[in-house]
């Protein structure tokens, strides 16, 4: 005989003889035909467990939390468990309690993930299908449907008025709500299209813990927000939020919130779904005797009541089905975090050619502007080389004509010494060209004499012209160019009476020079003492006088 045989034969014999034994054998056949009905349950499987812990992703609120909550109520109300422990690990939209859970619980088969469809939203956009994949779906539990609210001081007070809004303004409101993935996101979008608005035009910020949501948008930051019903059930009454409308067909026991169907909304519906999920390398022993307490446990009267409590609905699949399920779901979720990253990407794209286009736009009227910048600059600077040019070029005239005007007035001034000293032609040649700096045997090769001759004819200059050699020759033409020391007015005077007064010859054959002509004494003995000044020369400005 089996154990739950001897149990029934115990129960029989305490009972037979009690008013109301017939209700109780009853009741007790029925629980046996309901544990042995959905496939080969053994006896070991009907027995109660000793410990069960379940593992709760997110704060101790919530769809997740409630629906924990429910399952520990009737577990241990039927005797299914013995003891059943509640572990919350908060974190990354559920993926922290997701990862420690296939680390710290593996193999280990009196442990349950408890989570929903936005544990699997987060798992696809947070790049964590892997760990999810290596849980086991054993059965979905409950839903909880989403509904929309708004803050308590907000404008809308019912969906039309919200629907009107997006119509007319739909990128001036904004949304909140639980991860792109998730059965939030999806159904603002199903509503925006149901409303004649562009999904891509709406501003929603989702969140990976939708235990948030309820708060952000009771701070008055957002317009409105969606989330599954337990996440809101508190704020709403307290009346810090309003609820206008239930994502739902059927509304919920003791919900005043109405639902699409009831506002003639179709076609807009995403179960809010929650599951329990076994740990990775579990055996078929135990993950079977899971699937048959939780299959109690759902069969079980008080199940439906205890989530009347947490306004949750009863949504059972067995494993097969619910693993198909969390298969279509991965699928669906992917697709579309696919299609919402590619929309903004879409609109990334045509920004980013406008913005192109508009700042070629103004490139090339910079570059115009600055080429007409440069060429006014060019301009403006070529008329400045061209007055430059024309300055110098000026100047340079000038130049050459002083300089040739110089020339002439010390030709003049040379020519007209020689003949107040009274030098031959020949003399006179050879004046010049030892003015030029050639020697006397270069001066007898050009004139095609003899270098006697040349010397002789260099005496007689000297001795003419008072000098003592070419040195003072050269010297007395310098003075006349560049003047005195320090000319004051008078040295013009002095220099003008020097030109117009004749060499007078000295006793001795020695000669002086009138004026500023300098006597072969003087003139010595301003050659021994170098720092002496010279008597003030004629200036050539005054050769023309």
């Amino acid at each position: 005989m089996g154990t739950s045989e001897r149990g029934f034969a115990v129960s029989e014999r305490r009972d037979r003889h009690s008013p109301g034994w017939w209700p109780g054998l009853l009741g007790l056949l029925f629980s046996l035909h309901a544990a042995f009905a959905q496939g080969d349950v053994t006896a070991d499987e009907a027995q109660p467990l000793d410990h069960l812990l379940l593992v709760v992703p997110s704060d101790p609120r919530g769809g997740w939390e409630f629906t924990a909550q429910a399952m520990k109520q009737v577990l241990e109300g039927e005797g299914i468990v013995r003891s059943v422990e509640i572990e919350n690990i908060p974190g990354g939209g559920g993926l922290a309690g997701l990862a420690k859970f296939v680390s710290s619980q593996r193999a280990q088969g009196q442990a349950l993930l408890v989570g929903g469809m936005s544990l699997m939203g987060a798992a696809v956009s947070g790049h964590a299908v892997s760990a999810l994949n290596q849980l086991t779906p054993l059965a979905q539990l409950t839903s909880d449907p989403d509904v929309i609210v708004v803050p308590a001081s907000s404008k809308y007070h019912n969906l039309d008025e919200l629907l009107e809004a997006m119509r007319h303004d739909p990128e001036g409101m904004r949304w909140i709500g639980g991860a792109v993935g998730g059965p939030d996101h999806p159904t603002i979008w199903q509503l925006a299209r149901a409303a004649g608005v562009t999904p891509e035009l709406m501003r929603y910020e989702s969140l990976q813990d939708t235990n948030e949501v309820a708060v952000r948008l009771a701070g008055g930051r957002f317009s409105a927000g969606i989330a599954g019903y337990s996440e809101f059930d508190t704020l709403i009454r307290t009346g810090r939020l309003r609820g206008l409308a239930m994502v739902s067909r059927q509304p919920i026991e003791g919900v005043s919130i109405p639902t699409f169907r009831q506002l003639g909304i179709v076609g807009v519906s995403i179960a809010n779904w929650c599951g329990a999920f076994v740990p990775p390398a579990v055996s078929d022993i135990n993950r079977s005797r899971l699937a048959a307490a939780i299959g109690r446990m759902v069969r079980s009267p008080r199940w439906r009541t205890t989530l009347t409590l947490f306004h949750l609905r009863s949504e059972y699949l067995s494993a097969p089905d619910f693993n198909q399920l969390v298969r279509q779901e991965q699928m669906r979720i992917s697709k579309a975090q696919s299609t919402v990253s590619a929309e903004p990407k879409r609109l990334e794209w045509l920004l980013a050619l406008a913005g192109g286009i508009v700042a070629l736009l103004i490139a090339l009227r910079w570059q115009k502007l600055a080429a007409r910048h440069r060429e006014d600059s060019l301009r403006q600077a070529l008329q400045e080389l061209s007055q430059e040019v024309e300055r110098r070029s000026r100047e340079d005239l000038q130049r050459v004509q002083d300089i040739a005007a110089i020339r002439v007035g010390m030709n003049v001034q040379i020519e007209r010494e020689f003949a107040r000293w009274g030098l031959t032609c020949a003399e006179r040649s050879v004046a010049h060209l030892t003015l030029k700096g050639l020697r006397l045997k270069d001066i007898a090769r050009a004139r095609n004499t003899s270098d006697r001759t040349v010397r002789q004819q260099a005496q007689a200059i000297y001795r003419k012209a008072g000098l003592d050699g070419r040195t003072d020759l050269s010297a007395y033409f310098l003075e006349s160019v560049l003047g005195g020391s320090e000319p004051g007015p008078e040295a013009g005077l002095s220099a003008a009476s020097a030109v117009s007064r004749p060499v007078q010859a000295t006793p001795g054959g020695n000669s002086i020079r009138t004026g500023g002509v300098m006597s072969k004494n003087n003139r010595q003995h301003t050659h021994r003492h170098a720092n002496a000044r010279r008597a003030p020369a004629v200036p050539l400005t005054a050769i023309g006088n």
